[in-house]
C-alpha cells in the first residue's frame, strides 16, 4: 500500500512529531510512504534521515507561508497513492478539495487542534472519506457541527517519547545539579511552543504569587513568538531568577527527568502530547480543563484538573503538590501505568494503519463493482 502523508511544515510541535512517528511506523510495516510538505526543511526533518521515506516539499524555497502549496494537485496525480492522510490544519484545509478532484483516491482528514475550526475546515471534513480525531471531546464536537459520525474514528495520540531507559536517582541528581536546582526545590515544567493559546504568561502570573519563596523553579521548554514577552513578564514580576527558559530540544527527557511536576494552562489543546510524555516519565500533572485535556491523564489519580481560568485553584494546586512529595510520587506511578495502557505508540500507530487498510480495501471493492 502506498500512503501519502500531507503536512504543511515539519516544525517541532506535537502533530509534526506524530507525523514522523506514523511515517516511520508505516515504513517499518512494509508500506511505501511519501511525506509531502508545503514548506521545506523544519526542526524534525533530520529524524527522517536514512529512513527510506520519500520526503519532499512543494515550495522550492521556504517562503514562510504555511498555507501555500504550489502544484499540490499535480504532485498528487504524479504520486498516485492508495490513500492520502492529511495532518495539521493547513493540510486539512486542502483535504476537501483534494477529495473532490481525486474521487478515486480516498482522503483521510484529521482533527487534532484545540483551536476553533474554520468554515473551510468544516467543509473539508464533510468531503473526506474518513476523519481521525484524537479525543472524545472532538468526536462530540463534530457531532454538534453536523459531521457524519459513521466516518469518524477516535484514535488517541501515540506516545512518541522514548522511555526505554528510565532516569534513575543518580542521573536525576546529576541533572538537577547541572541545572543548579537545590535539593529542596520543586521544579515545575511546561513544554510547548510559545503561543497566546498556550497561556505561558498566565502561568507566570500564577507563579508570581510564590515570589518571596525560593523552594521552586518554573521551566519552560519551547520557542515561538510569545517567548520574549514571557521573559519580560517574568522580569516584571521579579521572578526571572526562578523562571527559566530553554530552547527546543530533541531530548526533552532530560528535562522531564530533572523536574517534579508538569503544568499546563493551555486553552488550545485537544490531547496534549506534553502531558502524555510527562506522565510516561513519572511526573504528576496540573492542567487547566479545556478540550480533551481531561482525557490525557487521570484527574485525581495522576494529577489535578483545574477549571479553566481559575487562577486561585491553580495556585492552590501548585502549593499542594509542592508540599507533598509523597502525593507527587503516587500520582507519578499512576501516570506511568495510565500512559503505557492508553497511549502505547505501537498500539495507536497500528490502529491508524488498520483504518487506512480498511479504507483502501473498501475503495477497491467499490471500484471493482462499477
Amino acid at each position: 500500500m502506498k500512503i501519502l502523508i500531507l503536512q504543511d511544515f515539519l516544525r517541532g510541535g506535537g502533530t509534526e512529531q506524530q507525523v514522523v512517528f506514523l511515517a516511520t511506523y508505516f515504513k517499518k510495516e512494509g508500506h511505501e510512504v511519501v511525506l509531502l510538505t508545503f514548506r521545506p526543511s523544519g526542526r524534525l526533518i533530520g529524524r527522517l534521515a536514512n529512513s527510506g521515506i520519500h520526503c519532499y516539499s512543494l515550495q522550492k524555497f521556504d517562503l514562510g507561508l504555511s498555507f501555500f502549496a504550489p502544484g499540490i494537485f499535480a504532485a498528487l496525480r504524479n504520486e498516485a497513492p492508495d490513500v492520502i492522510l492529511c495532518m495539521g490544519r493547513m493540510a486539512n484545509y486542502y483535504a476537501g478539495l483534494i477529495q473532490r478532484k481525486n474521487r478515486e483516491i480516498p482522503v483521510v482528514g484529521s482533527v487534532r487542534t484545540g483551536k476553533k475550526v474554520s468554515v473551510l475546515y468544516r467543509w473539508s471534513l464533510r468531503q473526506v472519506r474518513a476523519i481521525i480525531v484524537n479525543s472524545l471531546w472532538w468526536h462530540n464536537q463534530l457531532e454538534r457541527i453536523g459531521v457524519n459520525l459513521d466516518k469518524v474514528e477516535l484514535i488517541y495520540n501515540s506516545m512518541v517519547l522514548s522511555v526505554d531507559r528510565k532516569i534513575d536517582n543518580t542521573e536525576r541528581n546529576r541533572l538537577r545539579s547541572q541545572f543548579c536546582v537545590g535539593p529542596s526545590q520543586c521544579v515545575f515544567l511546561n513544554v510547548a511552543n510559545f503561543r497566546k493559546g498556550k497561556r505561558q504568561q498566565r502561568l507566570i502570573r500564577i507563579f508570581s504569587r510564590l515570589r518571596g519563596t525560593c523552594d521552586w523553579q518554573l521551566w519552560f521548554l519551547g520557542e515561538g513568538r510569545e517567548l520574549r514577552r514571557c521573559q519580560k513578564t517574568a522580569r516584571t514580576y521579579g521572578i526571572d531568577k526562578q523562571v527559566r527558559f530553554f530552547n527546543f530540544s530533541h531530548q526533552p527527557r532530560i528535562f522531564y527527568g530533572a523536574s517534579d511536576v508538569a503544568v499546563s494552562a493551555s486553552v488550545e489543546d485537544s490531547l496534549p502530547n506534553f502531558i502524555i510524555e510527562a506522565q510516561a516519565m513519572g511526573l504528576p500533572v496540573i492542567a487547566s480543563d479545556t478540550g480533551g485535556v481531561r482525557e490525557s491523564f487521570l484527574p485525581g489519580g495522576s494529577g489535578l484538573l483545574i477549571p479553566s481560568d481559575d487562577d486561585t485553584s491553580f495556585h492552590r494546586a501548585l502549593m499542594h503538590l509542592k508540599a507533598n512529595p509523597q502525593l507527587r510520587e503516587k500520582f507519578g506511578k499512576e501516570g506511568i501505568s495510565y500512559t503505557m495502557k492508553q497511549f502505547s505508540g505501537e498500539k495507536q500507530a497500528r490502529e491508524v494503519l488498520d483504518l487506512l487498510k480498511r479504507i483502501v480495501e473498501a475503495n477497491k471493492l467499490c471500484a471493482s463493482s462499477l
